[in-house]
């Protein structure tokens, strides 16, 4: 099989490119952070089910990378990792409570 030398990095660049996106995703649309949801009030989760779908989309890309990739991209996969696997946590673990009493 012919990879090309690029792979991880390719694989990085959107990574990065969708941690961007998904930190203006939390900061500009509202409702998409659990943070800022009224546990008093019936909300729908559409924008928090897109926050975890953004999160994990970015995770599916960076797993090849982990697997795969040189030592030096493993580690940079680590660091792009942070904020959306943080963000899957935090939301999902919101999501649980919320919708499974």
């Amino acid at each position: 099989m012919n990879k090309p030398a690029h792979f991880p990095s390719v694989r990085l660049v959107v990574a990065g490119l969708g941690s961007v996106f998904l930190l203006a995703w939390l900061a500009f649309i509202p409702g998409a952070s659990p943070l800022e949801a009224d546990p008093r009030e019936k909300i729908y989760p559409v924008g928090i089910v897109c926050t975890v779908l953004l999160a994990l989309c970015i995770l599916v890309v960076l797993g090849p990378v982990f697997w795969h990739g040189p030592c030096r991209d493993r580690w940079l996969a680590v660091l792009v990792t942070v904020f959306p696997l943080l963000t899957f946590i935090g939301t999902l673990l919101w999501f649980a409570e919320r919708v499974l009493p």
